[in-house]
């Protein structure tokens, strides 16, 4: 079974699989698009080659999640709107469906999606003329936790308990919620980057060490993930934390390290896939369940969070329960969580974009929230809250299309996947993990994806570099 199920998940069945429902979804969207035929084929085909190589070896983890979170927040988001025709949840502007605002937006997403190829045909290339085997994870144990590996997991346990309960509390990082107490000496900082990712970065290095050290036991991967799972999504007020905690570990396991997930098939099977579908539920329940207390504080921040929602289910008002209602409810929870396309039809209509723009947008403090210039231009339906912060998303593609330039557009998404591929090198290097490697590439993909301060996203990279180079120190001196 465990044999069948790894065969089920090789890269090239999905490959084929993702092909044949891709070229078969394009080829709808050539009969309803109102713009050129010639770049919506531009369009289709960027996207789906930077897609297709992303499974090529050798596998890259930031390159894969970047590919996916770009494939699903414009390509695919783009040809369901298109086939399903309801109307987009964030916000878009000025935008009203002409042609050639069309063609705009979608060339200078093809174009953010070329820079985002060119790098990985680079890439690839360099792979095939200088090959190398590279190193082994999990093989880096330290002596220490050998010994003394009962009491690492204790005191990790009481840490990550503590850590996220006073998170539950005073909101170092909680989606929409602005933190109750500011820390001296950017404490607050250090604490909000440890909820969001250094405490799953230690969990999932003593889970490397773990499967490394005792590779009959596999119950503190599954059990750990779960529970801790839950904990995280739930303190963070975060739906999406629990998923991508699963897609990360998912991604390791099936790409490169196919011993332990055949391991976890043989043991656990049918279980390897229902505990974390229950897990998921639970999350998704507690976090509502939060979210709806937390919000309900100050009433304003509950009419600021369904604006958006209101706005894209005008149109059904008046309508009763369908088949194709319902079909429109299941798209905009699955397909328009994600982030990209919007951004691109904001800036395709606006008469401002340039390269001051930019500069203005590069420039600007976090601090601008519901008044910053993404947020004035996408008519965003949110207001300033004292104790809430709520943004639409525009994306690092979209950022860069606001210079009005191509060039800057295809440059700029080349040099940040070459910084998230580098990163990706520097991480497997400093932790010699895959979990943790697998971990930083997901939230450096994602943090590229919903970009919507430059600031807020350099800080991100300085502490995760800052972070990873203090534990290379300590793995390699231990």
């Amino acid at each position: 079974m465990g044999e069948l199920l790894l065969t089920v998940c090789s890269r090239e069945i999905w490959l084929s699989i993702f092909t044949a429902a891709f070229l078969l979804l394009c080829f709808g969207s050539f009969f309803h698009y109102p713009g050129s035929a010639l770049v919506l084929l531009f369009f289709q085909l960027a996207f789906l080659l930077m897609f297709m190589l992303a499974w090529m070896r050798p596998f890259v983890g930031s390159y894969f999640f970047l590919a996916l979170f770009l494939f699903l927040g414009f390509c695919l988001k783009f040809n369901v709107h298109l086939l399903v025709e309801y109307p987009f949840v964030e916000p878009v502007g000025d935008f009203d469906g002409a042609p050639e605002d069309w063609d705009r937006a979608l060339t200078g997403a093809a174009v953010a999606a070329l820079g985002v190829l060119v790098f990985r045909v680079l890439q690839l290339a360099r792979y095939y003329f200088y090959p190398s085997t590279g190193s082994v994870a999990g093989q880096m144990v330290p002596a220490w936790y050998s010994k003394l590996s009962g009491g690492v997991w204790a005191v990790l346990i009481l840490f990550f308990i503590v850590l996220y309960v006073a998170n539950y509390f005073f909101a170092f990082f909680q989606t929409g919620v602005n933190p109750l107490h500011a820390l001296p000496f950017g404490l607050g900082a250090v604490l909000a980057w440890l909820c969001y990712c250094g405490a799953i970065v230690a969990l999932y290095l003593v889970l490397d060490w773990e499967s490394a050290r005792r590779k009959d036991r596999t119950w503190p991967i599954v059990w750990s993930l779960c529970l801790f799972g839950v904990l995280v999504s739930v303190s963070l007020a975060s739906r999406a934390t629990m998923i991508l905690i699963f897609l990360s570990v998912s991604v390791a396991l099936v790409f490169h390290k196919k011993d332990l997930f055949l391991q976890l098939l043989r043991v656990w099977r049918w279980r390897i896939l229902i505990l974390p579908v229950v897990s998921l539920f639970i999350s998704l329940v507690l976090v509502s369940w939060f979210r709806m207390n937390t919000y309900n504080y100050e009433p304003a921040a509950v009419s600021a969070v369904q604006a958006a929602d209101q706005i894209a289910s005008a149109q059904f008002e008046e309508a009763s329960i369908t088949p194709t209602l319902m079909l429109v409810e299941v798209m905009r929870l699955s397909v328009d969580r994600w982030i990209g396309l919007e951004g691109m039809l904001v800036f395709s209509v606006s008469d401002a974009r340039g390269l001051f723009m930019l500069k203005g947008i590069l420039s600007e403090s976090p601090n601008a929230g519901v008044n910053s210039i993404y947020q004035q231009l996408s008519r965003s339906p949110y207001k300033f809250l004292e104790n809430f912060t709520y943004l639409t998303l525009p994306g690092a593609p979209a950022l860069l299309f606001s210079s009005g330039s191509l060039i800057i557009t295809f440059g700029g998404m080349f040099l940040l996947t070459a910084l998230l591929g580098l990163f990706d090198g520097f991480t497997f290097w400093a932790s010699q993990s895959r979990f943790v490697t697998s971990w930083i590439g997901v939230l450096m993909a994602n943090a590229v994806c919903q970009m919507n301060s430059p600031y807020l996203w350099v800080v991100f990279v300085v502490e995760s570099f800052l972070a990873l180079s203090a534990l290379a120190f300590i793995i390699r001196r231990a």
